[in-house]
């Protein structure tokens, strides 16, 4: 039995190289990505409070 396998397609190679292009470059743009992510979601909230506190921001209160 004579099995090709994918690799041996040109095009199944060439999806597979774009593929792993990809992964490669969207792990430092995610890390890259992670302190910003970081200081929306954790800091955001306690600079909301720090600045109000401060006068800075104020928001009316509810009824």
């Amino acid at each position: 039995m004579d099995h090709e396998t994918a690799w041996a397609d040109p095009d199944t190679r060439r999806a597979w190289r774009r593929t792993a292009l990809f992964r490669c470059a969207a792990l430092p743009a995610s890390l890259l990505a992670f302190p910003a992510w970081l200081f929306a979601v954790v800091m955001t909230p306690a600079w909301l409070l720090v600045l109000r506190h401060r006068g800075v921001l104020s928001w009316p209160r509810a009824a």
